[in-house]
């Protein structure tokens, strides 16, 4: 699979880039901490009790993993000498109201299934590294990502009633993932194309700046005066 080739890849940058193993570890936490709450509010919203009951023990997984990996990014940066970052904040997106329960199941069954690839490609990577110790980290992360891949997907095909209708159904998560995050690069690189336009023009606003500066105070109040 392309996904699983590259991050085989990748992992020897990736992993290696100066302070980018933290920062990796902390997005981990980040990301997982933002399902908690989307699953807590699938678990108060869905009309299923046994769905519920569900996604509640998904939350605890995604809770237990929030710490994992900002503990293991701490430890990466307190061994550097540098302090620690913070616990991941509360910011979601409700998926579950955007999406409907449906196609909410779709797009977690996704995501889990990234998740289950990429981590599977990083634990390899650090026991042919000799690093055991995060390799069962991800070990251990990608046991749940199996099982939260399986039942999403099952309850998806039962609430579905036909493996063909799930796939459609995942077919449509996946284009709108893939028109949310054109939207959100589109929206990073409009942010800094915009700094680097002001702090190309701002230099050519000095001249007039020196120039507003060099006239007296007494003029620059009353005006410039024809004579």
């Amino acid at each position: 699979m392309l996904r699983s080739f590259l991050a085989d890849v990748l992992n020897p940058i990736v992993w290696n880039l100066p302070g980018n193993a933290a920062k990796k570890f902390y997005s981990f936490s980040c990301t997982e901490y933002s399902s908690v709450h989307d699953l807590l509010l699938a678990a108060r919203k869905t009309q299923s009790d046994s769905r519920a009951a569900k996604y509640l023990g998904h939350l605890e997984d995604e809770y237990k993993h929030t710490s994992i990996f900002l503990n293991r990014a701490n430890k990466i940066r307190k061994d550097k000498g540098q302090s620690p970052l913070p616990h991941p904040g509360s910011e979601y997106e409700q998926l579950f109201e955007l999406l409907g329960e449906k196609r909410f199941l779709a797009f977690v069954h996704l995501g889990e299934k990234r998740g289950c690839i990429q981590f599977s490609s990083y634990a390899k990577y650090f026991d042919k590294k000799g690093d055991s110790y995060t390799a069962s980290i991800f070990k251990a992360v990608l046991e749940d990502e199996v099982q939260h891949m399986n039942y999403t997907y099952e309850l998806l095909e039962e609430m579905c009633g036909s493996k063909a209708e799930a796939h459609k159904e995942l077919a449509r998560a996946n284009r709108w993932e893939m028109r949310r995050r054109w939207m959100r690069s589109g929206r990073a690189i409009t942010s800094k194309l915009f700094f680097l336009i002001t702090i190309s023009i701002y230099p050519l606003f000095m001249p007039y700046k020196l120039l507003y500066l060099c006239v007296p105070a007494k003029v620059q109040k009353s005006g410039w005066n024809k004579s």
